[in-house]
């Protein structure tokens, strides 16, 4: 294609005028700039090819035009849009025909509807099947393996490794795998290679079935070798008998030859060889049984397969065993006489030495020694005990490996010293007008302690020295006695280990306030007729009383005070008198201490009312009364006549009008006692009269008075409807039988005693609840009835017959009619069975 350009020299001034004409002529289309430089296929696959190209202009689409140089058919086309401009384009063509040569050409579409003419490169291009290029490498070799390494190749092929002995003039072997690592790095592994053995090995990509690309063959073969330990070797816990050995590299699932002995010996290695499933990473071996105080050498290689190794791997520095030195020390639960010490490491089944001392003396260590199974990471502890309070010790540490091996001593930098424990958790109860309970705990097991106690606010302290035998972990306790009422105090403890030897107080110091304890109101006893007796408790030991009392919705309080040797928990009392009946009186009470600090009264809800002594109604009621108390008087003149009687009851006019006496009982009018001197005796009704003591009597004598019970209308003089219920062998009695009318009057219904004392009855009927309670049974199936000879042998043991109460047997309990009807009807019955037998017998004899 030809290109035609003009050279034009121009005036500085005509530029300007010179773009716009280029610029109109591009507008109005009349030309569309033909793509130009950079054209070019590349990254061609066997399917596809990228094209690129240059020129044409800013907002133009391309079209490309491609078709194989062996065909006649027209050009495959296709549109793109990109807004690279000027610039370079790209665009790749797909579903292309492997191992084909193309044609293409490409022309610019401009955005005025104008079209260039087609560019046509000066080459063609052709698809293939990419082949594998760089990164081809063998690594990670080991006796059986090789990782292989590529890059290049196609997106989405499978590529096909070949590979042999370089010594072998057998075909390659091959083998094909896929990869989605596009053109990236692939990697793939040979396995069950023979060891010690050069191979040699190629690599070409399989596009599609029987399209491949070329083999590519890297510059260098490979050798399998057993890998040998490389990193990390490392002698490291080591003890006087025992060092861990560590390493890595080697390969997956082989074991390992350790070889060692001490450097001054002449003699052979010491061999061990060990399994591991680390593959190439730190693996790790504890040889044991060295000699201690020893310095070894030592050596490793691998043991891919019997007869095959690596090479021996030597560390750069032996190690030497040593009895490991305790590490970590630690001091903890210091009392003044004991403190824990610890510490970690030093080594297995080992004993430790452990010695102390007073810091900055020359005096010579105290030693002991701590046997314990415990390993090297755990903590040991031993206690030093017997030592002085409030001295600083200095103490070390070694391990005892074996008889006569030991380690050097650790020495802790931070000595300790012994303490005197401070008390804690103080508390105050038990508070009174003039003393208090101070408790506390913690101190010393044996110790004793001084307390400090003086009135807050003030500058001197007053000392309490105290002794007990209670430990750290018990409450201890002191009352402290002579205190001021209604006072704020402040106190404080320390322990005193020994003379000399006291640890800090506890602070800050516990406040109280010295109280006057309140009684506690229980209630009133004794209420008579003007007096009373109130009763509390509380309080304080030795301390007075007042009781105030008052009628209720009074305003002024009556006080009584008294004085008492009993203590807070003992009942106090007192009579208060001059009260006045039937008033409502409430009452308070309050302590009053030695001190002169009386308590708060008590809240005045107590209360009591004073009883009314005697209640009469009526003229001439009660008309003697003196001194009686507790009677009741309703109607004219009742209780006319008591005077020092107490208790009585009189409902009625006239009602106990001659009685004198106490505790008797008048309801009806005129209803009074016959006699003198009674007592609990009761007369009811219109002129009932009482002549005995614990008696009652309803009604007049002499007026034929009927007493009913259950009806409404007695004739008799006791009428009774339902049942009477004699209980405790309770007994009728009757009297006065010799009255001609009492016969039977030929009904059921009569029951009456004779004169000699006889029940009489009309007739008398049998019943039962059930039928088994009759002797039907006997003529039942089943039904059991003794031989004779067996009714004969028991009437001659016990003289009656079986089933029927023997004489004595009545005597002592009686028995119920109905049963004993029952039983004679069936020793009938059964004689009645026995004749029947007997008939049956004869009958037989005579039919013989």
């Amino acid at each position: 294609m030809q290109n035609n350009f003009t050279f034009l020299r121009v005036q500085r001034g005509l530029l300007p005028w010179l773009f716009s004409l280029l610029c109109v002529t591009s507008v109005f289309g009349q030309t569309c700039p033909v793509p130009t430089n950079f054209l070019d296929a590349r990254n061609a696959t066997s399917t596809s090819v990228e094209l690129s190209f240059g020129g044409g202009e800013l907002g133009a689409s391309y079209e490309i035009q491609y078709k194989p140089t062996s065909s006649t058919a027209p050009f495959a086309s296709l549109t793109f849009v990109t807004p690279a401009g000027t610039g370079g384009k790209f665009y790749t063509l797909t579903n292309l025909t492997p191992n084909t040569i193309y044609q293409w050409r490409v022309r610019t579409l401009c955005s005025n509807g104008s079209v260039s003419a087609f560019y046509n490169p000066a080459n063609n291009f052709q698809t293939a099947c990419a082949a594998p290029t760089n990164f081809l490498d063998a690594r990670n070799v080991t006796s059986t393996s090789a990782e292989l390494s590529f890059g290049g190749g196609e997106l989405g092929a499978s590529y096909e490794i070949q590979y042999k002995p370089t010594s072998s003039t057998a075909p390659f072997t091959s083998l094909t795998f896929v990869t989605s690592a596009g053109t990236g790095g692939k990697f793939y592994t040979l396995t069950d290679l023979i060891p010690n053995t050069i191979y040699q090995w190629r690599v070409r990509t399989v596009c599609a079935p029987g399209i491949v690309s070329s083999f590519y063959i890297p510059a260098n073969n490979f050798q399998t070798t057993c890998a040998a330990p490389t990193a990390f070797l490392e002698a490291r816990n080591i003890t006087s008998t025992s060092a861990e050995l560590s390493f890595g590299g080697g390969e997956s699932s082989a074991s390992y030859e350790i070889q060692y002995k001490p450097t001054s010996s002449t003699a052979s290695f010491t061999s061990l060889t060990f399994v591991t499933a680390a593959g190439t990473g730190a693996k790790f071996y504890t040889i044991t049984n060295l000699l201690p105080n020893t310095v070894y050498q030592w050596r490793v290689r691998t043991v891919c397969a019997p007869g095959i190794t690596s090479g021996f791997y030597i560390p750069a520095n032996n190690f030497q065993t040593l009895c490991r030195v305790p590490s970590s020390p630690f001091v903890d639960q210091i009392t003044n006489n004991s403190a824990r010490v610890s510490w970690q490491d030093g080594e297995v089944g080992a004993d430790y030495e452990v010695q102390y001392r007073i810091r900055n003396t020359n005096a010579a260590w105290t030693s002991a020694t701590l046997v314990t199974p415990l390993g090297i990471s755990a903590r040991k502890h031993f206690t030093i005990i017997d030592i002085k309070p409030g001295t600083i010790y200095e103490w070390r540490v070694r391990s005892i490996c074996a008889p006569g091996i030991t380690s050097d001593f650790m020495i802790d930098p931070n000595s300790f010293q012994t303490l005197c424990g401070t008390p804690n958790q103080l508390t105050t109860d038990q508070l009174t007008s003039t003393s208090a309970r101070l408790n506390w705990f913690g101190g010393e097991a044996g110790a004793s302690y001084e307390i400090n106690i003086r009135v807050s606010g003030t500058t001197s302290w007053s000392t309490v020295p105290v002794s007990t035998t209670q430990g750290p972990g018990e409450f201890k306790r002191r009352i402290v006695t002579g205190l001021t009422g209604g006072t704020v105090y402040e106190w404080r403890v320390r322990t005193v280990c020994t003379a000399g030897i006291y640890s800090d107080y506890a602070l800050p110091p516990v406040l109280f306030t010295t109280v006057c304890n309140p009684p506690v109101p229980q209630g009133v006893q004794n209420l008579l007729g003007a007096s009373v007796e109130v009763v509390w408790n509380g309080g304080e030991s030795g301390a007075g009383y007042e009781v105030q009392y008052r009628g209720v919705n009074t305003i002024a309080w009556t006080t009584a005070s008294m004085s008492s040797s009993l203590g807070a928990a003992d009942s106090k009392r007192l009579v208060l008198t001059g009260l006045a009946p039937g008033v409502i009186y409430e009452w308070q009470v309050r302590t009053v201490c030695s001190s002169g600090v009386p308590s708060s009264y008590t809240l005045a809800t107590a209360r009591f009312q004073v009883p009314v002594q005697n209640v009469f109604m009526g003229v001439g009621a009660g008309q003697s009364i003196s001194t009686g108390v507790g009677n009741v008087g309703i109607g004219t003149n009742a209780s006319f006549s008591i005077t020092t009687a107490d208790n009585t009851v009189a409902l009625g006019k006239a009602a106990g009008l001659g009685n004198t006496s106490s505790g008797n009982t008048f309801v009806g009018a005129e209803a009074d006692a016959l006699a003198p001197n009674l007592s609990n005796a009761t007369a009811i009704g219109l002129r009932a009269k009482v002549g005995a003591s614990n008696a009652i009597v309803l009604g007049d004598v002499d007026a034929n008075t009927k007493v009913g019970i259950g009806v409404t209308a007695p004739e008799f003089p006791l009428d009774v409807r339902g049942i009477i219920n004699l209980r405790n062998r309770g007994t009728l009695k009757f009297s006065h039988l010799l009255n001609p009318n009492l016969r039977p009057d030929g009904t059921d219904q009569f029951l009456t005693v004779d004169d000699k004392g006889q029940v009489v009855l009309s007739r008398y009927r049998v019943s039962i609840a059930n039928p088994n309670q009759w002797a039907d049974r006997v003529f039942e199936p089943g039904y059991r009835l003794r031989p004779l000879s067996e009714v004969q042998r028991f009437i001659g043991q016990h003289n009656h017959l079986p089933g029927i109460p023997s004489a004595e047997q009545v005597t002592r309990e009686g028995i119920e009619a109905t049963k004993l009807n029952a039983l004679l009807l069936e020793k009938i019955e059964e004689l009645t069975l026995y004749l029947i037998q007997i008939r049956t017998e004869v009958d037989a004899l005579k039919r013989k």
